[in-house]
């Protein structure tokens, strides 16, 4: 019997109404669950702050991982989500940690929604893109690390606003514009690490007003302009690593007021002027490069104060004037480069007491005179540099006390007389080069293994 068309039409109604209530129904039961299911966040309606944390956590998932994977999903306790550490009453994520992780993606402004965080560690990745000027919201952040990254962009002025902000580290990255005079609100700032990115312009001075600041790391980057003296002012200050920029003027002498600064490096900038006698105050300094250089004028024989030295790097500057005898009282000293500068007179017999020195680089000066007897105290020498200089006389026979010797290096001088035997005592020597000289002798046979210039 046939059926009447609307009796048909009527039964096709049915079976598609039929038929999207079971999809709609499988639908629903496929849906993954959220934050406030119960499994991510245990008892989520009186956590509805961690429930809060864990939906910004999950949408911003995939933004930030990229290539990576990251086990953040609501079927997982939060408490077991990579990088993730909690706490508080009631909980909160406080952490988040993942460095090394192989993140490829970027940074998710969702990030400023963990109000209660304090550390955000994202360090060693592949993010790119730039910095979130939403970040500049985490009231309570202590530690802000994006360092070793390929980050981009100029450093948002609102992280100026992160008063609790003790860690900033934005190192080697591709980063580029100006430093922001807003990282001066940064009070309680003890480490500013901005070294390997593309930053220009002047150091803002107001930096010099974070008077709890203990590392200051802008090397390798181009800001231009003076060293501001405000930056003496920075009285907890340990190190100060302006290096490999192109900072023009003089070094101010407040730097000299730092006295707990144990490393100044301000090495490979277009500096100019002398030298002030008042970093021989940085009396717990370790560490003083400021070689690569336009420096001027005389050594201060103030250095000599530095007791605790460890490298003093003054090499290819424009330094005159004799090498003051008051070097020789860095007992500590292990590296001593003055090399390439117009330094000139003789040289020091109290360099002898540099107990501790391995390496003496003084080649490409104006030095002249006969070589101290004394540079045979230095047993734990291992590189002498004096070559192109100007220095005359006998080789002294005590440098044959030396034994832990590696590179002799005279040539270019105006040395005379024999060469003596007491070199073949070198038994660590691999370099000698005598070159340039009126030596007359042979080489002790016992340096047939020696790479020899004569």
């Amino acid at each position: 019997m046939a059926i009447a068309p609307a009796v048909a039409i009527a039964s096709l109604v049915l079976v598609a109404a039929t038929l999207i209530t079971v999809r709609s129904t499988a639908a629903q039961s496929t849906v993954a669950p959220t934050c406030s299911a119960g499994t991510a966040v245990p008892d989520p309606a009186n956590n509805p702050g961690l429930v809060s944390d864990c939906e910004a956590l999950l949408a911003s998932r995939d933004t930030l991982a990229g290539d990576a994977t990251l086990n953040w999903a609501a079927g997982v306790p939060i408490g077991d989500w990579d990088g993730v550490t909690l706490g508080g009453t009631p909980q909160r994520i406080r952490e988040l940690r993942l460095s090394e992780k192989l993140l490829t993606g970027q940074l998710p402004a969702e990030l400023a929604s963990l109000s209660q965080l304090k550390v955000l560690n994202l360090g060693e990745n592949e993010l790119t893109g730039e910095i979130p000027s939403d970040l500049g919201g985490l009231a309570h952040l202590e530690s802000l690390i994006l360092g070793i990254n390929q980050l981009s962009g100029s450093i948002p002025r609102e992280l100026g606003g992160l008063s609790e902000l003790r860690i900033l580290g934005l190192a080697e990255n591709n980063l580029s514009g100006t430093l922001p005079s807003q990282l001066a609100s940064l009070v309680n700032l003890q480490g500013l690490y901005l070294s390997k990115n593309d930053f220009n312009g002047e150091i803002p001075p107001q930096l010099g007003d974070v008077s709890n600041l203990q590392d200051l790391a802008l090397a390798h980057n181009k800001l231009t302009g003076p060293i501001p003296a405000e930056l003496g002012g920075l009285s907890n200050l340990q190190s100060m690593q302006l290096g490999d920029n192109e900072l023009i003027g003089p070094i101010p002498p407040q730097l000299g007021d730092l006295s707990r600064l144990l490393s100044l490096d301000i090495s490979s900038n277009q500096l100019t002027g002398e030298i002030p006698s008042e970093l021989g105050n940085l009396t717990s300094l370790e560490y003083l490069h400021l070689n690569h250089n336009e420096l001027s004028g005389s050594i201060p024989a103030e250095l000599g104060g530095l007791t605790d030295l460890l490298f003093l790097f003054l090499n290819n500057n424009q330094l005159s004037g004799a090498i003051p005898a008051e070097l020789g009282n860095l007992r500590s000293l292990g590296w001593a480069q003055l090399e390439y500068n117009q330094l000139s007179g003789s040289l020091p017999s109290e360099l002898g007491n540099l107990s501790n020195i391995l390496r003496l680089h003084l080649h490409g000066n104006r030095l002249s005179g006969e070589i101290p007897s004394e540079l045979g105290n230095l047993t734990n020498l291992q590189e002498l540099f004096l070559a192109r200089n100007e220095l005359s006389g006998p080789i002294p026979s005590e440098l044959g006390s030396l034994t832990d010797l590696q590179d002799l290096i005279l040539s270019s001088n105006e040395l005379s007389g024999p060469i003596p035997s007491e070199l073949g005592n070198l038994a660590n020597l691999q370099s000698l080069e005598l070159f340039d000289n009126e030596l007359t002798g042979t080489i002790p046979a016992e340096l047939v293994h020696t790479c020899i210039v004569i």
